[in-house]
């Protein structure tokens, strides 16, 4: 990925002309601060393409490396594979010393095929160089934080949102940081990367500073495992109620039940999200009032606030994709531990139970976007002191409520089909993630975006809604639905 928009952009900025109004536009742009860090050295090649890879650089390539971390931990140690492996003649820590350098080793070597590839398109090797050795030890800084947070908590869900918890509130913190433009970038690690600086004036300091926390992260997580029992985590789960409640007589109620903490997560992101990106507004209109040519370019000359919604919802958007196809992965989890089996022992039938698993989902979806949508709104109108900004951020983000469920409901008929296929559905979202925010650095064609369904919704609100796509979104997940509910009814379950 990091080769590929370095490619792009040195194809679309090839001249120093094309440079200079990039710095002036989207290189000035509080919005893109926020997103993707402060822009540097945007007079280079590879400057821009450290801005361009910013948002990808400091959100999704740090949680692949706590999904690394967690799937090497805590999955093995859940399914009893620790269990089997410690019960030979090896020491308790040798699974978690093969997992960190398992880890360790994948990172390293994707660290050198980044910087192999910016060589390869025509960086300087010494700047290519240190900008992958930057990543690189980001991404091994996050790993740590799963490596940790798989000690902490019993279950690789809790685990993965403690970390995912703790990375989003760097990143939030860091956005409001360089979105404001304060000085304190060193607040946190995402803000020591950006300090390195790779194609401008090049300092040691931060990498430096990643590496030790990176150690020191891993350390603990070697620290803490010596000091709890296999299977258990560092914070103990408390005792349930004595008696069920009757909303667990359900399958909904019960769906709901065991994924009410991961639903709050989301939420509670998303409204941080929502509000933090919102309160940027005022700084685009000074901005823009300063600098025409930016709102022309972002499209939104009239309203430049807009531009600022339109990306927010679509960020809500991935993430309450994201949240779908976790809950999609949460029936995976029910399935193989033979909780489901028991399930449809009773009188519930795998279509009820069906039913109610899409329904959650989709209910948990319209939460999420519609208060997310709140939250954005409501974080322009305090900026710029309009009322109708509400309406504005809570239209953007339900406009996007087909498109998440498309994704959603594709990857529950991959789980009804074939649970191991079910991780198939992040792909798809993956490339949606690529379509929205890199589409136009890769000149990605038309037929090629159409494959993601959040590029048939439009900008909204720059642009007006996309009735007749939402419409025709809206059916095909009813018919992935339904398609999954014939698909579950036609094959055996597995479960461990």
């Amino acid at each position: 990925m990091v080769t590929a928009v370095t490619a792009s952009v040195a194809d679309l900025y090839d001249d120093p002309a094309a440079r200079e109004l990039y710095a002036q536009t989207l290189g000035a742009s509080p919005m893109t601060w926020a997103l993707n860090g402060p822009a540097y050295d945007l007079h280079t090649v590879g400057g821009i393409a450290v801005y361009e890879v910013g948002f990808f650089g400091l959100l999704v390539l740090p949680a692949i490396g706590i999904h690394l971390a967690v799937s090497r931990t805590r999955r093995p140690e859940e399914s009893g594979v620790v269990e089997l492996v410690t019960a030979t003649r090896v020491g308790r820590l040798a699974p978690l010393g093969a997992a960190l350098m398992v880890v360790t080793g994948s990172v390293a070597l994707s660290g050198v095929l980044s910087g192999v590839g910016l060589v390869v398109v025509g960086l300087p090797p010494g700047s290519s160089a240190r900008y992958a050795i930057g990543i690189a030890l980001l991404v091994l800084v996050h790993s740590g934080v799963g490596f940790v947070a798989a000690q902490i908590c019993r279950g690789a869900r809790a685990s993965y949102m403690l970390a995912l918890s703790a990375q989003l509130a760097m990143y939030l913190v860091r956005a409001v940081v360089d979105g404001l433009e304060l000085s304190t970038t060193w607040a946190t690690p995402m803000g020591w990367f950006a300090q390195i600086r790779p194609f401008g004036e090049q300092r040691v300091w931060p990498i430096l500073a990643l590496a030790a926390l990176s150690a020191v992260f891993m350390a603990l997580a070697v620290s803490l495992r010596e000091h709890r029992d296999l299977g258990a985590g560092l914070l103990q789960e408390r005792n349930g109620a004595p008696e069920a409640s009757r909303a667990l007589r359900s399958p909904a109620g019960l769906l709901w039940r065991t994924s009410r903490s991961s639903f709050g997560g989301w939420m509670a992101a998303s409204l941080a999200w929502g509000v933090g990106l919102g309160l940027l507004a005022r700084d685009m209109q000074a901005l823009v009032d300063t600098n025409p040519a930016l709102a022309t370019f972002l499209g939104a000359s009239e309203a430049p606030e807009k531009a600022m919604t339109a990306v927010g919802a679509t960020i809500l958007a991935l993430a309450a994709a994201a949240m779908a196809l976790q809950g999609v992965g949460q029936l995976v989890g029910e399935e193989q531990s033979g909780r489901l089996a028991a399930l449809l022992a009773t009188r519930t039938s795998r279509l009820n139970w069906w039913a109610s698993a899409a329904s959650v989902i989709a209910l948990e979806v319209l939460a999420v976007l519609v208060m997310g949508g709140l939250a954005l709104g409501g974080g322009t109108a305090m900026a710029i002191g309009d009322p109708g900004a509400v309406t504005s951020g809570i239209v953007a983000c339900v406009a996007y409520i087909p498109a998440v469920l498309v994704l959603g409901a594709a990857g529950g008929l991959l789980f009804t089909v074939q649970p191991a296929a079910a991780h198939l559905g992040w792909v798809l979202l993956a490339w949606s993630a690529i379509v929205a925010l890199l589409g136009d650095t890769l000149q990605l064609p038309s037929s090629v975006r159409q494959l993601s369904p959040l590029e048939h919704v439009g900008r909204v609100p720059v642009q007006d809604p996309q009735l007749a796509a939402s419409a025709a979104l809206s059916a095909l997940a009813v018919l992935l639905v339904l398609a999954g509910g014939l698909a579950l009814t036609r094959r055996d379950l597995r479960h461990n």
